[in-house]
């Protein structure tokens, strides 16, 4: 449209000619996108003194197609949506460039930070040819695990070599190796992969956390007595992120003037294991066996004794 180049230039008619002024207008001309750099300005002398300014243009090859190579996770047709527009108009760089930036940003937006556009070529007939390497992931490394097992870390870690690396993902992926109570730190590392093209290799650096823990405790209750506990556990049993505790309690028994409930020793005594991958299958595994004697507050003059368990 004539009317766009004739905003871009700022010598208006009766200015005086200037030809820095002139040279800055084509400037703003070729920054339009539409023009290659072949343009000039002629100044034209007219028999009354003035100038006639002719500007002789190049118009860039009207845009008739894309091809889109190298996306698997983002469509073709998400991709066409940032482009289309330009279609049947010459071909406009600023404009080629600003949806560049939004392919980019749309891969970013769902996670695909690695992503990138790899080239842009056009050929003689219109058709813009565009190249995208989407960041494959090629390895998968575990560092900084002294006491967990690589495949405990392993198994919370759903994202895999070979796939596309997302960023969204990962961060579960962390999530589920932070719930695991085994690490205090969890971070991520991207390195280029030197001999695989578009590949990266991604390193999971943990930093374990003490999991063992021993409890003592004591007082007085009017159904324990003077009683006394201690409890032994580990939130990463064998490194294999098992949890096993075992708690014992002994009490002097009831204090009150109850006939009701006989005097005796509250002896009592848990051991719980969990495990958190029964059979190497996404089921839990939480299992118990206890020991208890006490003078029953239930039945009357009775000693409750129990020995049980509960699986879960």
């Amino acid at each position: 449209d004539a009317n766009i180049i004739l905003n871009s230039i700022t010598q208006k008619k009766g200015d005086v000619f200037n030809r820095e002024s002139v040279q800055a207008d084509l400037k703003n001309i070729y920054a339009l996108g539409f023009f290659s750099e072949k343009m000039r300005a002629i100044p034209v002398n007219n028999p009354d003194g003035t100038i006639t300014l002719k500007i002789i243009l190049e118009e860039n090859t009207p845009v008739t197609d894309f091809t889109i190579e190298g996306n698997t996770v983002v469509s073709t047709e998400e991709i066409l949506s940032y482009l289309i527009d330009m279609k049947g108009k010459p071909q406009n760089i600023s404009k080629l460039n600003e949806a560049i930036a939004g392919v980019q940003q749309c891969y970013a937006s769902k996670g695909f930070i690695l992503a990138r556009i790899d080239s842009v070529t056009d050929d003689p007939d219109g058709t813009i040819n565009i190249s995208i390497r989407e960041g494959v992931i090629n390895r998968i490394l575990i560092a900084g695990n002294e006491k967990t097992k690589d495949f405990v870390i392993e198994r919370n870690v759903l994202t895999e070599p070979g796939m596309v690396y997302n960023e969204n993902l990962l961060k579960e992926d962390i999530v589920r190796l932070y719930a695991s109570q085994a690490f205090k730190d969890v971070t991520r590392e991207i390195e280029p992969c030197e001999d695989i093209p578009d590949a990266y290799d991604i390193t999971i650096n943990v930093q374990e956390q003490r999991t063992a823990s021993v409890s003592l405790g004591g007082g007085l209750d009017t159904v324990t007595g003077v009683f006394g506990s201690v409890g032994i556990a580990d939130n990463n049993f064998r490194g294999m992120n098992q949890r096993l505790s075992l708690n014992g309690l002994v009490g002097s028994g009831v204090i009150l003037n109850d006939a009701s409930i006989k005097r005796r020793m509250n002896m009592q005594i848990e051991l719980s294991f969990f495990e958190p991958y029964f059979l190497n299958a996404d089921t839990s595994l939480m299992s118990k066996i206890f020991y208890r004697d006490f003078g029953s507050y239930q039945v009357p003059v009775a000693i409750e004794r129990r020995l049980g368990g509960e699986v879960t």
